[in-house]
């Protein structure tokens, strides 16, 4: 990896030798070496990055029968929720849910994608933020977490059930952080395509499948690895659309937060909410806005995206 955080040597950065990273505060290229030389034949990396594997933390949990029979939680979840779903379960009757019985899980994974259809597969959420190694801030990591969603709720959280994928060295946080999460994404396509475990509950091996189903974080680490706008976003709620209000009518005030009634002056020309009608995200939306930050030419449209 760049020894300022940069990059990660993987996928287009994968042949470099410099790092071509353009940080939001400057107009050049990072410029750093990617290796140091320690005699004519022999080249090491500047700095390297740890990545823990998945497959082998999947053949793990299923070769051993208690863990094996843990894992398999969602799917009972699953079987349970369609069966009320089936039994026409009124709105009034309807509770919080969980992963294993929320819609997205039901409708869009099961029904709509066709995932999920053998009983041990596997659903995993990520979740990223940066944590700052000294009470002065002169090392700012970042980590990655994978959370096993077929475990029962109460006992998904603990520690010892977080698989940590990996936790870059510092000095900054990532510049490109889909550099970092790459060799994550392709052992995930290799998962999703289906490998062979021995499962110690049943006795025999069979195809596992797993996927990556929701990405979690504080609005600073949902940012980072979706690239939208952060908690100072025109749209900041992540459950509606409504929009923020100024704190100013100076050029350049930031939007800071979002009631539905206009309570100031600098805000007349905002949209009318009301409480009973208040616009909400909706799931296809997020994954067009993706779309559009993808597919931007420039790095103003991006920013004019996000």
């Amino acid at each position: 990896m760049c020894p300022n955080s940069c990059i990660a040597y993987t996928g287009e950065y994968a042949g470099l030798n410099t790092c071509p990273y353009i940080s939001t505060l400057s107009t050049k290229a990072c410029g750093a070496t990617r290796y140091k030389q320690t005699n004519i034949d022999e080249r090491k990396p500047h700095a390297q990055l740890t990545i823990l594997p998945i497959k082998a933390t999947i053949q793990a949990l299923y070769a051993n029968q208690d863990s094996s029979r843990l894992i398999q939680h969602r799917d009972q979840t699953l079987k349970r929720i369609l069966r009320l779903t089936a039994d026409a379960m009124s709105a009034s009757k309807c509770s919080y849910s969980d992963f294993a019985n929320g819609k997205i899980h039901t409708d869009i994974h099961y029904k709509s994608l066709g995932l999920f259809k053998d009983p041990r597969d596997i659903a995993f959420a990520i979740s990223t933020d940066g944590a700052q190694l000294t009470m002065k801030k002169h090392s700012n990591t970042w980590i990655l977490i994978l959370i096993l969603l077929n475990l029962p709720a109460e006992i998904r959280y603990r520690s010892n059930n977080v698989i940590i994928n990996f936790a870059t060295p510092g000095p900054n946080s990532p510049g490109d952080i889909e550099s970092f999460l790459r060799p994550l994404f392709e052992e995930m396509v290799q998962v999703g395509e289906g490998i062979w475990i021995w499962d110690a509950l049943k006795d025999v091996y069979f195809v596992c499948r797993a996927w990556i189903t929701m990405g979690l974080g504080d609005m600073l680490g949902s940012a980072k690895i979706n690239g939208m706008a952060g908690h100072g976003g025109i749209y900041g709620d992540c459950f509606s659309m409504v929009q923020a209000t100024k704190t100013s009518d100076q050029s350049g005030a930031h939007a800071q937060y979002y009631p539905i009634l206009n309570v100031d002056r600098f805000n007349l020309d905002r949209h009318k909410y009301f409480f009973d009608d208040i616009p909400m995200r909706q799931y296809e939306d997020y994954f067009n806005v993706l779309l559009q930050l993808e597919q931007a030419k420039s790095k103003v449209e991006r920013e004019r995206i996000t």
